[in-house]
């Protein structure tokens, strides 16, 4: 699932693009069948290249297994560096785009003001923010952790967005579509929680321990947060 997850970053740069109301719907379409075309070629070349058992042992590196099934050593050190340049590009995405959104949230006082500062017309404070936390939790001994916690904030953000849409929107069908979307991702997390506490204890430990430390942060803020002062 979580490489699905990208496409709400296209959002947040709304503003910056020309002609967003047309760009944006037809990026997001085009992108997600890319997506899906490409990884459907990818999982039905892989296995046609190497065995089932193969792929699920080697899990974590088995696109650089299969590149070097298909092309030998230059196969393997190809999908390597693939990988490379996908991960960094994905990296560069999310901090621009996420920065930019921390930026905005910031200037309208619903995060620390520090976070909204700008060198440049560049969003340092927040990219650095995130990196950090970034970096943090890319020192985890499992990837299965980072993954749980990834894909549960995602479709806690998605589940959010379609509620919040179903909400305003004045279109019969999109609120049906809002409203049946934020179904379906409280559903998958009922559905990932419960796998996690069967078979990730840890991951739903890590979860539950950030969410709850991510709650607590957003209270002390809001209590101490300073009121506007009114213009006489």
């Amino acid at each position: 699932m979580i490489a699905y997850e990208g496409f709400e970053l296209l959002s947040y740069d709304y503003d910056a693009m020309e002609q967003p109301a047309r760009t944006l719907p037809r990026a997001l379409y085009l992108s997600v069948l890319v997506v899906i075309s490409v990884y459907v070629v990818v999982t039905l070349s892989s296995q046609m290249l190497v065995s089932d058992p193969l792929i699920v042992s080697q899990r974590e590196v088995a696109f650089a297994t299969v590149g070097q099934e298909a092309l030998g050593t230059f196969g393997r050190w190809l999908a390597t560096g693939a990988a490379v340049l996908a991960t960094s590009s994905a990296i560069n995405a999310t901090l621009f785009s996420t920065a930019r959104l921390v930026r905005d949230l910031s200037n309208a006082r619903e995060l620390p003001p520090f976070l909204g500062r700008t060198a440049a017309g560049v969003p340092a404070n927040a990219m650095w923010m995130l990196a950090l936390l970034g970096a943090v939790l890319a020192m985890l001994p499992g990837i299965n952790e980072l993954l749980a916690f990834g894909s549960a904030t995602f479709l806690g953000v998605f589940g959010l967005i379609n509620h919040l849409n179903a909400r305003t929107t004045d279109r019969a069908r999109e609120r049906v579509l809002g409203h049946l979307g934020a179904t379906a991702c409280v559903l998958a997390i009922i559905v990932l929680m419960a796998q996690l506490a069967v078979h990730e204890p840890t991951s739903l430990a890590l979860i539950a321990g950030c969410v709850l430390g991510v709650g607590a942060l957003r209270l002390v803020f809001a209590r101490n947060r300073p009121t506007p002062q009114r213009q006489h």
